[in-house]
């Protein structure tokens, strides 16, 4: 029996070995994704910083962004993230009175990082510049009160869970959605992750997340996988799951303004990534979704005669979700603030960076942003401030 015993554990040695060593490499590779954090070396040991999105949206007072330093553009220097302001709802930006003041326009903007601009200063992002456009109108000075209500991560789902759980609360007259990319891949992987949580298996998915890095590897990687799979795989209608998913979500935000006599307006999110590229319109549902399509052909090359390389798989995703979301809003006679146009001739012509990476945007950036929002609301807030 011993002999049996020891056959067993040479046999399945080198399996262990394996184990081990694809553990380390994922835990080292989860330990560069995250700012070199070593929770994720040493987890369970250490408590990783897990997104905040993987729980439900609400209130709260703790866990804010801790102290480090992120570089300004706009002031040449690089300024503590204390610098930062952060009120009760570890929103970005001012306190606020829960009870709207008499005559004032309140407006929630609601979005991902973007929305929430961590790596600009508070007189920088857009919603803080836009606050000040608007207040800037004789007729609505002092009458225009903007929330930012950005949080890292927010897709549909989550935006929606804000607004339930905090963001009706605060009566706003308009909710200003800002959001198209955090519906491609992460917050989607996130929702999937709860869902499995809370399965009838879950108490083992709950026991290895995050305490195994191979698992968590894993486990992600095949979500990611069914994701890419939603665009080009259709349901009995024809259409990519993708719209399904992207529609259902959306949807729900919007019912729930309507519901309440909240106005809507949809700006639609820019990133770094033109409007035009190898002759096509890459603002065509139809044309986004050929050329996802041939960064999936079997022929890796053949699809990379079209200009197109993997690298653009995120950006393509991004503006399909930014049509859909738009075609939502025309059906249902939403305005739509369309920047994009605005910041494709300053990517062509200004010598100035108005990004940091393909979906966040400089102060400059947020400037231009501000600027565009600003004119696609100037006369609807003053119609119903002046009403």
């Amino acid at each position: 029996m011993k002999i049996i015993s020891k056959k067993v554990i040479f046999s399945l040695m080198p399996l262990f070995i394996l184990i081990l060593i694809t553990e380390t490499v994922c835990r080292i590779k989860y330990y560069y994704l995250h700012d070199r954090d070593p929770a994720y070396l040493l987890a369970p040991f250490l408590e990783p910083k897990i997104p905040f999105r993987h729980a439900p949206q609400r209130i709260i007072t703790g866990g804010c962004p801790e102290d480090k330093f992120v570089y300004s553009p706009c002031r040449d220097e690089s300024l503590l993230m204390s610098y930062h302001e952060f009120n009760s709802y570890c929103w970005r930006g001012k306190e606020f009175s829960c009870e709207k003041s008499e005559g004032v326009y309140r407006i929630l903007a609601v979005g991902g990082s973007s929305v929430e601009c961590v790596n600009n200063a508070d007189e920088e992002t857009w919603v803080s510049l836009l606050e000040k456009k608007l207040n800037s109108e004789a007729q609505l000075a002092g009458r225009v009160e903007v929330i930012n209500g950005g949080k890292v991560g927010n897709n549909a789902h989550y935006i929606n869970e804000l607004l339930n759980n905090a963001g009706f609360d605060l009566n706003p007259d308009m909710v200003l959605y800002y959001e198209a990319y955090n519906e491609t891949h992460s917050a989607i992987v996130d929702q999937r992750l709860r869902l499995l949580a809370n399965s009838s298996l879950g108490w083992i998915h709950t026991k290895l997340y995050f305490t195994s890095m191979l698992y968590t590897y894993l486990i992600e990687k095949r979500q990611y996988m069914m994701i890419d799979d939603m665009y080009l795989t259709t349901n009995k209608h024809g259409s990519p799951k993708i719209y399904e998913l992207v529609r259902n979500n959306f949807h729900k935000v919007l019912r729930n303004c309507k519901e309440r006599s909240i106005d809507f307006v949809y700006v639609r999110q820019v990133i770094d990534y033109p409007i035009e590229k190898n002759g096509k319109i890459l603002t065509d549902a139809e044309a986004l979704l050929a050329s996802l399509k041939e960064l999936h052909d079997e022929s890796f090359k053949r699809s990379q005669k079209s200009g197109f390389t993997l690298n653009d798989m995120l950006p393509l995703k991004q503006r399909l979700v930014n049509e859909i979301q738009t075609s939502i809003c025309i059906e249902e006679r939403v305005p739509v603030i369309d920047p994009l146009p605005v910041f494709e001739v300053e990517r062509n012509n200004n010598p100035q960076k108005i990004f940091t990476d393909l979906v966040h945007k400089s102060c400059y950036g947020d400037r231009i942003l501000s600027s565009c929002v600003y004119n696609g609301l100037r006369d609807l807030v003053k119609k119903k401030v002046l009403q």
